[in-house]
């Protein structure tokens, strides 16, 4: 292809996606703190900040198909398995500190593929409606409801949900436990849904609105 690929590290990730999401969601819009959370196949990313200022950066070595691959293979899945995963995911959890953490004055924004499918789900959408995802709110409740239905199916199954793409199907549930896990540790009632992510922040990388070896 004549391209050239540039590796960026884990740290790097973070900060793109943070800043992206921030941009993309007006950080004046957005409470005082902000815990950016970004659920991947093999790792989850946590970055805390006051708008602007990148404050904290997590990565734990969770996510949606590594999970899936020890935990989620048989399906449905039975209620004693589901509990041997949240347990996991709650001991990884355990390690986190975000001391100058306060739920009162802070967002909790997610972005990337498990985030923005948990939105398609609850909206009920036949295809990708960026103006719908983009900002959504999605309920601690309603997600423990959609949980509790995605366990009780087989992937095939879960491939006629009415927003749930057919390739997803398999590792939704859990990316969806990660969150769930997540909401439930750091009390967060809802989540910000946010559809910049890594690629729009090495957009604005490129058109130099900042630098990301910089906090």
């Amino acid at each position: 292809t004549g391209l050239s690929v540039n590796i960026i590290s884990g740290r790097q990730e973070a900060i793109l996606s943070y800043r992206a999401a921030i941009a993309g969601l007006f950080s004046n819009r957005l409470r005082k703190n902000i815990l950016l959370v970004d659920i991947g196949g093999g790792s989850t990313e946590l970055v805390y900040g006051q708008k602007d200022k990148i404050i904290k950066i997590n990565s734990l070595p969770i996510g949606a198909v590594n999970l899936t691959e020890k935990y989620l293979l048989a399906q449905p899945v039975s209620l004693s398995r589901w509990k041997d995963l949240l347990q996991f995911i709650n001991y990884k959890l355990s390690a986190l500190k975000f001391p100058d953490l306060q739920i009162s004055t802070c967002s909790f924004v997610g972005v990337a593929g498990t985030i923005t499918t948990l939105a398609m789900m609850d909206l009920r959408l036949t295809r990708y409606l960026s103006e719908r995802v983009h900002g959504y709110r999605l309920k601690r409740k309603v997600l423990g409801q959609w949980l509790e239905d995605l366990r009780s199916k087989t992937c095939l199954q879960r491939q006629r949900i009415r927003g749930l793409p057919r390739e997803r199907a398999d590792i939704i549930l859990g990316g969806g436990a990660i969150l769930w896990c997540l909401m439930q540790y750091f009390g967060f009632r809802q989540i910000r849904v946010s559809e910049w992510g890594l690629r729009y922040g090495v957009i604005l990388k490129l058109a130099g609105f900042f630098n990301p070896e910089r906090r």
